[in-house]
């Protein structure tokens, strides 16, 4: 899958934080980016942010999304398109918007066909557009992780009485050891701790 980047970033923020702030376009195009201020060929993958994030549809026609920006909650229509739009992130990493840049750039590698230089610029425009949007105010995804990270566990989505399915995702980091000893007591005391029904 592709995801969505542009080369720069602080143009991206203002054309955004700009969308309340003006007309809503019949169709935002190039032609409507340079109107507001935006000319520079860098500019020009805003508008493919915006079709990814659904702000715009494929024909450059600002959706509900868009019109719904510029209302009172912005903050929370942001947060909610980016889940949209980084399900798959968010799936593994439910508080995607606070993670690392290091985590966030091996997602990107091993979801993308992309060089370094796109994967740093789409984890720089992943992050621009969390911080647009408020996620607090959204609700918690806790559908199955595609996959678990080679470097940790993935403990089974349970439902206890009077709760809610939830999905914990443990990374692991321990010394190298050849005695298979550590290994078995720390495995056994995940199964004794996280696994076993209470």
């Amino acid at each position: 899958m592709n995801y969505p980047y542009t080369l720069n970033m602080k143009s991206l923020k203002t054309v955004i934080q700009q969308i309340p702030k003006t007309g809503v376009p019949a169709k935002f195009t190039q032609g409507h980016l340079k109107s507001m201020g935006y000319k520079s060929t860098n500019d020009r993958r805003i508008i493919t942010v915006l079709k990814a994030i659904g702000f715009l549809d494929g024909s450059g026609t600002p959706t509900e999304a868009y019109k719904g920006y510029r209302g009172g909650g912005a903050e929370t229509v942001m947060a909610n398109a980016v889940k949209s739009t980084y399900k798959e992130l968010f799936n593994l990493y439910p508080n995607a918007n606070g993670k690392d840049e290091e985590s966030l750039t091996h997602f990107f590698a091993t979801r993308t066909n992309s060089g370094e230089r796109v994967q740093k610029v789409m984890v720089q425009t992943f992050k621009t557009l969390c911080e647009l949007g408020n996620f607090s105010d959204t609700e918690q995804d806790f559908s199955e992780p595609e996959e678990d990270l080679a470097s940790g566990a993935v403990v089974p989505k349970r439902e206890k009485k009077g709760g809610f399915p939830l999905n914990i995702n443990i990374e692991l980091q321990m010394p190298p050891t050849d005695d298979p000893k550590i290994y078995e007591a720390f495995f056994k005391a995940m199964k004794k701790h996280l696994l076993d029904e209470e």
